[in-house]
């Protein structure tokens, strides 16, 4: 490959990704953690997704095909944590 092939930049820098955040849908605390779970729409192609953080660091997320079915989970993921204990502050 010469060096003048449009896939070969050696001294090329990739700026960083910058994460965009999710519209919050809940917040709540359960024993000495806080749970916040956001809401992201990744187009009608990729679906929507529910991201669930504790205490600001990535637990888990799950993707579903509509916003309805991801609000739906979000819901019921809520009541879990409620019914452990937590408390909705958000």
């Amino acid at each position: 490959m010469s060096d003048h092939s449009p896939f070969y930049a050696p001294s090329h820098q990739a700026t960083a990704r910058q994460p965009r955040p999710g519209a919050v849908l809940w917040s709540l605390e359960e024993g000495h953690h806080t749970y916040r779970c956001e809401l992201r729409d990744h187009g009608e192609l990729a679906g929507v997704e529910i991201q669930i953080y504790r205490d600001g660091e990535f637990l888990f997320g799950q993707r579903w095909p509509s916003g309805e079915l991801a609000l739906k989970q979000a819901e019921e993921i809520k009541l879990r944590y409620v019914r452990a204990g937590g408390a909705v502050v958000g």
